[in-house]
């Protein structure tokens, strides 16, 4: 289906047109109809527009100052590919049209243009290419899916898991995993950053019962260059390491009490401050934690902050032991 009305506002169109009534004037049709307009005269203006804004359609002329259209297009195609490019032509082009549509762009309209008709192939091309992401996506799941049967077998318990797995993954919610150790834990946290919007960042794994007490805020927040003895150089922690990506919490109640205190700080603000440093520094970073103990223990006899345990828990997975999963392949 081609976007409503309300969801146009977040759809961008760039227009690449050394023609300004042109620009002004279809600008104002899209406009009309909830879209945002960004222009560009030329086409090296529009390749530095596209790497600072990325549009969703691209309206192309063909003949431009400088380099033609189908030569810009495959430029803008190598930069970001996947933005459906409609080259912009004269009735005496349709030549170039079809080159054009050889070329990899999706559509061409000729000037003057009419506008239904312009409408028209702007949502269609909309349209097809919001299907293809989806495709893409349905693979990609369908995927990570059958990787997830193969290592953890076919079992009603674990396609419940498989199920909530695909449920969490675009959301935001910070995740805990529960489980036995050797369940799996960690396959299930990769299975959600692989599904996720992170999914192109990087994927931080820590042990949490692997790092002595003493070095585990440095490891995670990183430290400055004289900040204590031994520190010689800048140090950015895992939290720096998985930014724009997924920080894999393994075994979170081993985390020693202080850092428990600094962790919840830098779920809420978003940010984090190596040691002996002043300066905070944003971060973008999905969590995803898991633990083989009863956490609401370690909450009554005090060793885990019940604070930090709800932030970590906004969403979370069981993971069945490998006795209730007798079909299971992975050990």
């Amino acid at each position: 289906m081609p976007p409503k009305e309300s969801e146009r506002a977040a759809v961008k169109v760039l227009i690449v047109d050394d023609d300004r009534d042109f620009c002004w004037a279809t600008g104002n049709v899209l406009k009309a109809k909830g879209y945002e307009v960004i222009h560009a005269r030329e086409g090296e203006e529009g390749l530095k527009k596209l790497q600072k804004d990325i549009p969703d359609l691209i309206l192309l002329d063909y003949r431009m100052p400088g380099r033609n259209g189908i030569q810009v297009a495959a430029d803008m195609t190598r930069l970001v590919s996947g933005i459906p490019i409609i080259m912009i032509t004269g009735h005496g082009d349709i030549k170039s049209a079809v080159k054009a549509l050889k070329a990899g762009c999706y559509d061409y309209i000729t000037k003057p243009v009419d506008n239904n008709d312009l409408l028209f192939t702007v949502e269609r091309a909309l349209e097809k290419n919001a299907l293809a992401r989806e495709v893409t996506r349905l693979k990609t799941l369908l995927k990570k899916t059958n990787t997830l049967y193969e290592l953890m077998g076919k079992s009603d318990s674990i396609k419940n898991l498989i199920r909530l797995v695909e449920i969490v993954a675009p959301s935001q919610f910070t995740v805990l995993i529960e489980g036995e150790s050797g369940s799996g834990k960690e396959i299930v946290a990769r299975a959600i950053h692989d599904l996720s919007e992170k999914k192109k960042g990087p994927f931080v794994a820590v042990d949490c019962g692997a790092i002595p007490e003493n070095l585990i805020e440095s490891e995670l927040f990183g430290y400055i260059k004289g900040a204590f003895t031994g520190a010689y150089l800048d140090k950015p922690g895992r939290f720096e390491l998985a930014d724009n990506g997924t920080l894999f919490l393994d075994e979170i109640g081993n985390l020693p009490h202080a850092a428990q205190q600094k962790l919840l700080r830098v779920i809420q603000d978003r940010s984090v401050q190596r040691l002996g440093d002043k300066r905070l520094r944003r971060i973008q970073v999905r969590l995803i934690a898991a633990t083989n103990q009863i956490l609401e223990k370690d909450i009554k006899s005090g060793v885990f902050r019940s604070d930090l345990y709800f932030r970590l828990k906004e969403f979370s997975i069981k993971v069945p032991p490998l006795r209730e999963r007798k079909d299971t392949l992975f050990t």
